[in-house]
């Protein structure tokens, strides 16, 4: 079985969102988006291609792939094709500025290792 991982402002994104529908709609929609979030990890880990290349003149965004969470189609999962799975990158909602959050996530990345 393939594994997936979360970096820490991916586990960050979660929490966010999830506190978020809990305040605005109650546990019960946190809890679905948690759900939701895990199921996908686990279906891309399993089949990482399944995810849209994000798309981008950035050669370093080449590699990152995103999905949406099952009902929460503006919520999107980035993430990388890594040896055994996939690495999330972040959750973010489409109406953030995309290309400024992944290229902040690929460089924490880079500067870490």
């Amino acid at each position: 079985m393939s594994e997936f991982r979360l970096r820490p402002d991916a586990d960050e994104d979660l929490k966010h969102y999830a506190s978020y529908f809990a305040e605005r709609a109650g546990l019960a929609l946190s809890l679905r988006f948690l759900e939701s979030a895990d199921r996908l990890f686990r279906t891309l880990a399993d089949m990482p291609g399944l995810g849209s290349l994000f798309e981008s003149s950035d050669a370093d965004f080449r590699s990152v792939r995103h999905f949406p969470i099952a009902g929460f189609p503006n919520h999107h999962a980035f993430y990388l094709e890594i040896e055994g799975g996939i690495e999330v990158l972040r959750i973010l909602n489409a109406v953030q500025h995309l290309p400024t959050q992944i290229a902040e996530a690929l460089d924490r990345n880079s500067s870490a290792e």
